[in-house]
């Protein structure tokens, strides 16, 4: 016969696993779709209504900011790891938190992927608004709307 704790952390431990993968499978999943937009379409020029599709390289962060590729990397890896601190400190188990905290990490590790291949990140759609954007960008800023529009759930 077993006790109730041992059933409690064996029951905590397959929460962990499973939630693991969840998190696991939208950033492995985010990273594949938008490396493969980018190479499918950064290459290219072309119009689909108002929206223009043409390679824009993106040597800076957000706002014009630049400091270089070395520091550009570490801002953003830290960035990463602070948010990630604060993810798991506030001990937030629920599938939509999961989501979008994949999503936005799938996005900047796609566009970190890109500033160490090629020296920029490759942004490729245009929607006449001053900025050039690529789906990584897309699943970093809904990922931090959902992130922050959500009720966290605080673990006990």
């Amino acid at each position: 016969m077993q006790n109730n704790s041992s059933n409690v952390n064996r029951e905590i431990s397959t929460n962990y696993t499973f939630v693991s993968f969840r998190l696991f499978a939208v950033l492995f999943f985010g990273i594949i779709i938008d490396q493969l937009t980018k190479y499918y379409f950064a290459w290219r020029d072309f119009f689909v209504g108002f929206i223009h599709i043409h390679l824009l390289k993106n040597y800076g962060l957000g706002f014009s900011l630049n400091f270089g590729l070395i520091i550009n990397v570490l801002l953003i890896i830290a960035a990463i790891v602070i948010f990630t601190y604060y993810f798991f400190k506030t001990k937030i188990f629920g599938f939509l938190e999961y989501v979008s905290f994949g999503l936005i990490l799938a996005g900047a590790s796609s566009n970190i992927i890109d500033r160490l291949v090629f020296g920029y990140v490759r942004d490729f759609i245009d929607v006449r608004l001053g900025f050039t954007f690529n789906l990584a960008d897309v699943f970093v800023v809904v990922g931090l709307i959902t992130f922050l529009f959500i009720q966290p759930k605080q673990k006990t």
